[in-house]
């Protein structure tokens, strides 16, 4: 009997895969709320469906701490087909909480508007490289060339904030080349082609030629790279909605029975084990939260019950449990799969002769189980 309940767990373990599930919520765009103002669903995967308007391209669905306004999740939809987008969010909301939420809607850049970026883009950087050089004859950085290639980079960045590239992102990093072009210019000797008691030309005229070429060589090199990283779809933020301090679902108070199968050491060593086994039914309280606590702690409760049947030592006696009949337990139990736990703990029984010569009948007896049982999860709500 106890080899059959044994199996009936392990095949349960294995016919009851865990699948994620996704729950659906509807966006309305134009009223701008979900589920028509019902609270979100707290602890589960969301799936976000609404309709927008043809010339919506891309959407950024952005989750924010309503008491903190930080980001905490983005996610994204590209157009393909049809209007109807359909944003996939594993982030999980907790429970009886409030967050703010920003849609941002993009759309394509028409190649006019295009052009003007661009052009607004190698101008800033244009900009910036003349006014990182010092004074109007010599030849030096202000800043030395990486932290110059770094600022071209965060410039650059932050002209193409607004904008987002159907590629899915912006290969916005310049090149070792123009790294060296800075290098160069840093270290440039000016004089270079300048002949002494060549009449044909000044050493200043030499020295504010080389100075005009290297600056111009290394405003070309950017303008380059600019094209490079502009040489592609380009998606404009047309507008944005906001929908702030909206509620989750309250969370009921979860509760969970345990019904398995476990056995008890009772006395003996390896070679002259006393033990026996029996089913028994009690209840559980997980230690932590699904989204809020670590991954142990969400698969691992408190658990206490009781053995549904006495047990018997080797030599054929009833051994009681402490306050009433049956044994009672207290241990903590793991998820292993989907709905089988693995049980630990301590069994309180009635120490009598049969188990320990030197205790009295009325003293509690604590030993060790072990065993597996079927969780069934209840939601329990207390109050209105």
């Amino acid at each position: 009997m106890k080899k059959l309940i044994l199996l009936f767990f392990i095949v349960l373990a294995f016919v009851l895969p865990n699948f994620a599930q996704f729950t659906t919520v509807t966006y309305d765009l134009e009223r701008n709320w979900f589920n028509e103002g019902q609270p979100l669903p707290a602890e589960q995967a969301m799936i976000i469906k609404g309709i927008v308007k043809d010339e919506v391209d891309l959407i950024e669905f952005n989750i924010l701490s309503a008491k903190r306004g930080d980001e905490l999740y983005q996610a994204t939809w590209m157009k393909q087909n049809a209007n109807e987008f359909a944003i996939t969010v594993p982030y999980m909301l907790r429970a009886s909480d409030r967050y703010d939420f920003r849609i941002d809607l993009f759309q394509n850049l028409s190649s006019t508007k295009k052009q003007e970026l661009l052009n607004d883009l190698k101008a800033t950087l244009a900009t910036y490289v003349d006014v990182n050089i010092a004074g109007e004859k010599d030849l030096k950085l202000l800043k030395n060339s990486k932290k110059s290639l770094k600022e071209l980079q965060t410039i650059t960045e932050k002209t193409l904030m607004p904008y987002r590239n159907k590629n899915g992102y912006w290969a916005s990093e310049f090149s070792e080349v123009v790294r060296l072009k800075l290098e160069q210019l840093d270290k440039a000797d000016l004089e270079v082609g300048y002949v002494k008691g060549d009449s044909s030309t000044t050493r200043q005229a030499v020295r504010s030629n080389n100075r005009t070429n290297l600056i111009n060589e290394l405003k070309a090199q950017i303008a380059r790279e600019a094209n490079r990283i502009l040489d592609t779809d380009v998606l404009v933020l047309s507008s944005s909605r906001s929908v702030d301090d909206y509620a989750t679902k309250k969370k009921a108070n979860s509760l969970a029975i345990n019904v398995g199968y476990g056995g008890v050491y009772l006395d003996g060593d390896l070679d002259d084990l006393d033990y026996d086994a029996a089913p028994y039914l009690g209840i559980a309280f997980p230690l932590g939260n699904s989204v809020l606590g670590s991954r142990f702690l969400s698969n691992t409760s408190v658990t206490m019950g009781v053995f549904l049947n006495q047990f018997e030592d080797n030599d054929g006696k009833r051994i009681e449990g402490f306050v009433i009949d049956n044994p009672i337990y207290l241990g903590l139990d793991h998820k292993l799969f989907q709905f089988i736990r693995l049980n630990v703990g301590a069994t309180f029984l009635e120490a009598d002769n049969s188990i320990d010569q030197s205790m009295s009948s009325s003293n509690i007896l604590i030993r060790p189980y072990v065993g597996l049982s079927a969780r069934i999860d209840l939601s329990v709500k207390l109050g209105k």
